[in-house]
């Protein structure tokens, strides 16, 4: 004789069984998800003694989450703490980001992008633009853009990213 506890005990068996097996079944619907290499890509860093840097980044991820990834100190950003109203930025087909703040508002994370990359990032928003305006003629190229403000697409893929001098900062 099986006790209620036995019987309760081997109802869940069978349940979990069950749901194994459906969540193996239901494995092909995931398989058509993209897979961790079919989102990244690779980056090529250039600073600014000339030495390359290649890292592998996440589409959807912007020039300064690669470099905080990678623990390089190439890039930083001091405007993600800074109040002001909810805006969002579409990372992926997949992923919308909800941020908090004014958007950019430093200039340290400077990059120069050659002109065939130029051509695949979207153009800079007027936020970034007034960034850009703030920095001094002998640094400013007509290919400067803020990393902050560029986010990894695929046709990013083997793209180099020139990172010039950066200024003083006192960033931790």
């Amino acid at each position: 004789m099986l006790t209620n506890i036995a019987r309760a005990s081997l109802r869940q068996t069978k349940l979990l069984r069950t749901f194994t097996r459906s969540a193996a079944a239901q494995n092909v619907v995931f398989q058509t998800d993209p897979s961790v290499e079919d989102e990244s890509i690779t980056i090529t860093f250039i600073d600014y003694l000339g030495q390359r840097h290649p890292v592998k980044g996440r589409v959807g991820q912007t020039l300064v989450d690669v470099c905080r990834m990678h623990e390089m100190d190439l890039l930083e950003d001091d405007s993600f703490s800074q109040g002001g109203s909810v805006h969002h930025v579409i990372r992926s087909d997949r992923w919308v980001e909800d941020l908090f703040g004014e958007d950019v508002q430093s200039s340290l994370s400077h990059v120069i992008v050659p002109d065939v990359t130029l051509n695949i990032i979207p153009e800079a928003k007027h936020t970034e633009v007034s960034v850009l305006a703030s920095l001094d003629d002998d640094v400013r190229t007509t290919n400067s853009r803020i990393g902050a403000c560029i986010t990894l697409s695929q046709e990013m893929d083997g793209c180099e990213i020139f990172v010039p001098d950066p200024p003083p900062s006192d960033l931790p």
